[in-house]
C-alpha cells in the first residue's frame, strides 16, 4: 500500500515539474527580445557625401531566431 501511495506521489511532483518547466519555455517572455547596445550614436567629424563604418552589436534574448531587416536612414 505505501509503495503505490509512494509511486502516485512521485508520479504528481513529476507532472507537476513537467508542467513548470513547459509553462517555463512556452509562458510570456519577460521584456524585449532584441536588445542593441548604444543603439544612438553621435556620429562627428563626416563631411557630406562620406561614407563612414559603423558597428552595432545586437543581443537576441528571445527563444526564436530574429531577421534585421535593415536600420533607417540618418
Amino acid at each position: 500500500m505505501h509503495v503505490r501511495l509512494w509511486s502516485f506521489g512521485l508520479i504528481l511532483c513529476g507532472l507537476g515539474l513537467f508542467a513548470v518547466a513547459a509553462y517555463q519555455y512556452f509562458g510570456p517572455e519577460d521584456g524585449p527580445g532584441l536588445i542593441v547596445d548604444e543603439p544612438e550614436r553621435e556620429i562627428s567629424g563626416c563631411s557630406v557625401g562620406q561614407t563612414k563604418a559603423i558597428r552595432f552589436s545586437f543581443h537576441n534574448r528571445a527563444r526564436h531566431p530574429v531577421r534585421i531587416i535593415g536600420l533607417a536612414p540618418c
